[in-house]
């Protein structure tokens, strides 16, 4: 089974926050966040890394 790994998805409406999710990649994050935010258009989908500096 592959990894899943934390992605951000954000939406081209303001009125909506960012969705959190864990995905095996940016399609499949994508397809979680229709699937919780039906009929809201996506902006983009960002893989969430840990902050180096604290």
């Amino acid at each position: 089974m592959a990894e899943l790994l934390p992605f951000r998805v954000h939406f081209d409406c303001d009125d909506v926050a960012p969705y959190d999710t864990s995905a095996i990649d940016a399609a499949d994050a994508r397809k979680r966040a229709e699937a919780a935010r039906p009929g809201v258009k996506i902006g983009k989908v960002k893989l969430v890394r840990e902050n180096a500096h604290g």
